[in-house]
């Protein structure tokens, strides 16, 4: 969070990191969005590469790579 302070733009990979609880991960994300930090997840950092520097071949690639990291569940929210 000191890189915020420092004028940096912070974001934090939320499906990237844990606490001891899921009350403390929550509690995590609320006080870093409060200091300046966007949450953002795996998902859309990866989007965010490769639509920033990857030819659109390389989507369906990508796609394979989340399709096999996330549940089931999850798949929907990120196509």
């Amino acid at each position: 969070m000191s890189a915020t302070e420092d004028g940096y733009e912070v974001f934090a990979v939320v499906d990237a990191s844990a606490g001891s609880s899921t009350a403390a991960h929550e509690a995590a994300i609320i006080r870093m969005s409060q200091k300046g930090v966007a949450p953002v997840s795996t998902a859309s950092v990866l989007s965010e590469l490769r639509c920033d520097r990857a030819p659109s071949e390389t989507y369906d690639a990508v796609m394979d790579i989340v399709a096999t990291t996330w549940a089931p569940g999850d798949r929907a929210s990120i196509m």
